[in-house]
C-alpha cells in the first residue's frame, strides 16, 4: 500500500521530479493518471522557503491519528520509495517543529530519517514525546516526557533510543495513578519503537 501523500506549502517552492513509464495497463482499462497516460511523476527534491507547513495524513488513524506535520521557514526535502529525508530549519528564536506519532521535535534545524527511522536535533531543543509512570501497572495511562537540551539531540526510533547532550532536563507529567504513589526502586519506563516512516510506498507528494 502506497504511503499517504506529503501535502506540502511554502512562499518558494523549487522541485526536481523523476518521470518514468507506468506499468502497463490491462486493454480498455483506463491508466492510472489519465492526465498523463503511460507517465508516472515521483518526487525526488524539493526546496522550500519562508512560512513552509507540510502534512502527510497516517497511514494508519487508529495507532496515530495526527500524521506528520511540519513547520519551519526553510525545508530540504530528499525523497525515494523507502521514505523522505527532510531538514527543517528555524531560528534560534523561532523553532522548526516536527509532529509524529506522539513525539514532538523542536529546534533550528530537525532532522527526519524516515529511511532510517531516525531524527537528530542540531543545536538548543527540545522534545515531548509519550511515556509511563508505573510500567509495572498494565493500567496505568501514558503521559508525556518533556526534555530540553543545550546542545544536540540523537533519536533512533526502532530501538526506542535518544540521546541529548547539554545540560539536559527532563519533566515527565504525572498520572491520576502515579500520583497515588510509586515505590522509589520502580525500574524505569519500557520503551516501545516509535516510527517515524508511514508505510513503504512511492513517494508521492
Amino acid at each position: 500500500k502506497p504511503a499517504p501523500p506529503i501535502h506540502l506549502s511554502a512562499r518558494v517552492v523549487e522541485s526536481w521530479v523523476r518521470r518514468y513509464p507506468q506499468k502497463q495497463v490491462k486493454p480498455g482499462q483506463p491508466p492510472a493518471d489519465p492526465a498523463a497516460p503511460g507517465q508516472k511523476y515521483e518526487l525526488e527534491r524539493a526546496l522550500c522557503e519562508d512560512r513552509v507547513v507540510v502534512h502527510q495524513d497516517p497511514a494508519d488513524p487508529k495507532k496515530n491519528p495526527r500524521g506528520l506535520d511540519i513547520t519551519g521557514i526553510k525545508l530540504n526535502l530528499e525523497g525515494s520509495k523507502a521514505g523522505n529525508v527532510m531538514t527543517v530549519s528555524g531560528t534560534e528564536r523561532t523553532w522548526a517543529e516536527v509532529h509524529f506519532e506522539g513525539l514532538s521535535l523542536y529546534g533550528p534545524v530537525v532532522v527526519i530519517d524516515q529511511p532510517q527511522n531516525a531524527a537528530n536535533v542540531d543545536g538548543a531543543g527540545a522534545a515531548i514525546l509519550p511515556s509511563q509512570s508505573d510500567p509495572t501497572n498494565p493500567n496505568d495511562r501514558p503521559t508525556e516526557l518533556r526534555i530540553n537540551w543545550q546542545r544536540s539531540m540523537n533519536f533512533e526510533g526502532a530501538k526506542a533510543r535518544a540521546e541529548f547532550v547539554g545540560l539536559v532536563k527532563a519533566l515527565q507529567q504525572p498520572t491520576a495513578d502515579s500520583l497515588r504513589g510509586r515505590p522509589e526502586s520502580a525500574p524505569p519506563p519500557r520503551t516501545q519503537p516509535i516510527g517515524l516512516v508511514q508505510t513503504p510506498g512511492d513517494g508521492t507528494v
